[in-house]
């Protein structure tokens, strides 16, 4: 009912008046959807894709926002390439795997594919373990594969993807402005050794 709620295209949905009012959320069948924040401001609906009956692909929203791109100069006097900081807009929400993609997902997305490529690249054998041993061109055939297996399960117009180097590292810094996720420097107390 769009005289109480709107739906933007990320699929936020924002409630134009006060009060209680209930939110159905339909999909295909094979598709699931978790919802993870209800405020009475928004409510924000998180996709997971189901591969297959046991494995599932946990995709996490990620809010638009602004943030300062780049490293800042450590306490050795250094940061990334030489690279400025700089300021940067992501006008659109996101969607980013929660995980690594592990290597059941991707061996269930490339087990019969026609080009050549192993199911099973890895070299640490295991289910849960992050897939490795790919390529960038590897890794941009499991998600042809894997769009064309989720097509129905969609909204249209939506794609799997790498994320942008912005996109990346807005997620990683989530909301911190320090050279690593703890402070500004290294020593013992961050697992590193001196």
């Amino acid at each position: 009912d769009t005289s109480i709620a709107t739906v933007d295209a990320n699929g936020l949905v924002t409630p134009l008046t006060g009060g209680a009012f209930t939110i159905t959320i339909s999909a295909p069948a094979n598709a699931s959807f978790l919802e993870t924040s209800l405020t009475t401001d928004s409510i924000t609906v998180n996709l997971n894709a189901n591969l297959s009956s046991t494995v599932e692909l946990e995709m996490l929203r990620v809010e638009p926002g602004t943030f300062t791109m780049g490293a800042p100069t450590s306490e050795f006097g250094l940061n990334k390439n030489g690279e400025t900081q700089h300021q940067v807009t992501l006008s659109k929400a996101f969607y980013l795997s929660k995980l690594e993609v592990t290597q059941a997902q991707y061996e269930t997305v490339m087990a019969g594919n026609s080009d050549g490529l192993s199911a099973t690249p890895s070299s640490f054998s295991g289910g849960n373990r992050p897939v490795e041993q790919v390529s960038h061109d590897d890794i941009q055939i499991f998600l042809s594969r894997l769009n064309a297996q989720q097509s129905a399960n969609i909204p249209a117009g939506w794609s799997y993807y790498l994320p942008t180097e912005s996109q990346w590292e807005y997620a990683c810094r989530a909301g911190t402005t320090t050279a690593y996720s703890w402070g500004n420097t290294l020593g013992d107390s961050n697992g590193l050794g001196t």
